[in-house]
């Protein structure tokens, strides 16, 4: 009888370990929003991980109740309290990956508390920034609006009835160093806000008009969405969102008139212009969100009816005076 070598007799043994062939975690997580030990969480954000590469298992567990999502990419993982934080206490929240466990602990800022008195943000001014936001989408406008003159959003109270109220929106001057009205762009009225979780206000609006760098632009479906601080001298937590039609903003590059040339030039940081609600494809889904808006203090929005209104350039015009269409 041929004997077997003993190196076969062990490998050949049923008694052996069995080979581990699970592949190697090679998941990492590269941020969290707030960081680890923040003190000025936004008390109605969403908890977000952004981990290297997808990870279908992942978990989110919390010291307050809320809700699991992820972006469509699966990089990020958002937990969204399904109740506002209160201001000023300390949460955790855990995150369950194929790399282990990680507790994110944070405290929340003191945004949220109640308005001292809400009639006091009649007829003041807050000033909505895009540059100084973060772009949630497209991807790659952040470059694009750094690259136009700078133009904050100015938005005033005009009316509170309640749980509402009527806002006013108009245009700032470019590149100014003090915030003032530019009284040659038409002003929107938003009413109807939902202040019934005051201090937070929700508005929205149908159709608006903007301007980015100078150049009028069409908004559909604009929604701002923010917190009063207590004393009202800023907004925090603030988000702005809406389909911007891109075809006026062909004087930003050069080539006014022409209707897909930021289209075209978007292309190259990775942006495709999508429809418009009439169909054509000059239109971006813009988001942003983590938007401080302070007060432009001691100044109301004058509202303007049209665009480049004759004496415009001098200051608010005349309710009789011919505009632009």
């Amino acid at each position: 009888m041929r004997l077997l070598p003993l190196a076969c007799l062990l490998a050949c043994s049923g008694d052996k370990d069995p080979v581990d062939t699970a592949p190697a975690c090679e998941v990492t997580l590269e941020e969290t929003v707030p960081a680890a030990d923040a003190t000025n969480a936004h008390y109605r954000a969403a908890v977000e991980f952004h981990l290297s590469d997808p990870d279908p298992l992942a978990t989110v567990s919390a010291s307050f109740a809320g809700v699991m999502s992820t972006s469509e990419n699966g990089e990020i993982i958002y937990y969204t309290p399904s109740a506002p934080l209160a201001p000023n206490t300390a949460y955790t929240a855990t995150l369950e990956s194929c790399a282990g466990s990680t507790a994110l602990a944070f405290t929340t800022s003191g945004d949220g508390a109640p308005l001292a008195d809400p009639n006091t943000l009649l007829n003041r001014t807050w000033s909505f920034d895009l540059a100084a936001a973060r772009i949630v989408s497209p991807e790659g406008m952040s470059l694009v609006l750094s690259s136009v003159p700078q133009q904050p959003l100015l938005i005033g109270v005009v009316a509170i009835d309640g749980a509402t109220l009527d806002f006013i929106e108009g245009g700032s001057i470019a590149n100014a160093d003090t915030q003032s009205q530019d009284y040659c762009l038409a002003t929107t009225d938003l009413p109807g806000a939902e202040f019934g979780e005051s201090p937070y206000f929700d508005l929205s609006a149908p159709v608006a008009r903007v301007s980015v760098g100078g150049a009028p632009v069409t908004v559909n479906n604009l929604v701002i969405t923010g917190t009063f601080a207590a004393d009202a001298t800023y907004i925090a937590g603030g988000t702005l969102s809406g389909i911007l039609d891109t075809r006026n903003m062909g004087v930003l590059v050069g080539d006014p008139g022409n209707p897909a040339a930021a289209c075209d030039l978007m292309v190259s940081a990775g942006i495709r212009c999508g429809d418009c609600p009439d169909g054509e494809r000059y239109c971006l889904d813009l988001e942003a969100d983590q938007i401080l808006a302070p007060e432009v203090s001691g100044f109301t929005i004058s509202q303007v009816d049209g665009v480049n209104c004759a004496g415009c350039l001098d200051g608010p015009p005349a309710e009789d005076a011919v505009c632009d269409p």
